[in-house]
């Protein structure tokens, strides 16, 4: 069960800012709020970044509206293997969520759109 579920905005918001990031570390921290928000940051020996975003649409397929509301979850990745899943951003899609589970595992649900096709 995911601690935060969250849908993803058209466009290459998260693989732009995680390929500048790619430059100053090899790992991106990725905080969740089921609120709808998530922070990108990395940490350099002369710098700490970090990218905010807002107003993303929680979902509740698998939570308690209720209960939920106020999850957070943090998760810590490769930084260079995350851009590689990122890329099916470029593809054509109908929609696309993020599920975190807190210190453990992120999933990127992509469903793409009936005439296209891809690996990830």
């Amino acid at each position: 069960m995911p601690t935060v579920a969250l849908d993803l905005p058209r466009g290459k918001f998260m693989k732009t800012i995680v390929d500048r990031m790619a430059k100053l570390s090899k790992h991106v921290t990725i905080h969740a709020e089921q609120t709808g928000r998530m922070i990108f940051g990395v940490d350099h020996s002369t710098a700490r970044i970090k990218t905010y975003y807002a107003g993303l649409t929680p979902r509740w397929d698998n939570l308690n509206q209720q209960v939920d509301h106020r999850n957070k979850a943090v998760v810590k990745l490769d930084i260079r293997r995350f851009s590689a899943v990122l890329n099916i951003h470029s593809m054509n899609w109908e929609s696309s969520s993020i599920y975190i589970v807190d210190n453990q595992a992120l999933i990127l649900n992509v469903i793409l759109s009936p005439h296209e096709a891809g690996t990830v």
